[in-house]
């Protein structure tokens, strides 16, 4: 191989994502940021994560991660954002494609790490409940999921309660089974 193919080589598999191949646009930061701000104004109080459906604007981000996943990832950096607004953007990704959630995992759990992030805001990021997300409950067997849930089980950040979920449920594939029947029973989607 030559040095030009291999020098682009690395600059494709160090690059925090493909955003061509994403289609992302590359929404900057300040505009999420404010989307994120109105979102929580209309939203109010975020007891029920839920009634983040009913505002059209968090519909729109959530309906279409990759167009905003830069910035938001960047927004969750922010100081400007508070921890429910943080949620928010959390939950706001929670339809990328599994390899992109997974990277998404990975950079929250890195923030969580490098104390940049609550762990509310990692856990919603990474293991939001049911309704929202069962990608990596149900691609357990995935080897990048595999590797950020040992990474989960190993960071020091996290609660000993989430990780005893990550060893005893999800890497064991009895979370996936549970997500099954409740898919049949039809208690979720």
């Amino acid at each position: 191989m030559n040095v030009p193919a291999i020098a682009l080589a690395a600059a494709l598999l160090l690059a925090p994502w493909d955003t061509a191949a994403a289609g992302n646009r590359g929404e900057r930061v300040d505009d999420f940021i404010a989307r994120i701000a109105r979102i929580k104004t209309t939203v109010g109080d975020l007891t029920w994560t839920g009634g983040l459906l009913r505002v059209p604007e968090f519909r729109q981000v959530h309906a279409h991660p990759r167009e905003h996943r830069d910035a938001a990832l960047a927004a969750l950096e922010s100081a400007t954002l508070g921890e429910e607004e943080k949620v928010i953007v959390a939950l706001s990704m929670q339809k990328l494609p599994l390899p992109e959630l997974v990277r998404f995992g990975e950079r929250v759990l890195d923030l969580l790490e490098a104390d940049r992030v609550p762990e509310t805001v990692f856990n919603h990021a990474v293991f939001p409940t049911y309704d929202w997300n069962t990608a990596l409950v149900e691609g357990f067997a995935d080897p990048a999921v595999q590797r950020l849930l040992q990474r989960v089980v190993a960071s020091p950040r996290v609660n000993d309660g989430r990780k005893h979920i990550v060893k005893d449920e999800i890497l064991t594939g009895n979370a996936q089974r549970d997500v099954v029947e409740m898919r049949e029973a039809g208690e979720i989607r």
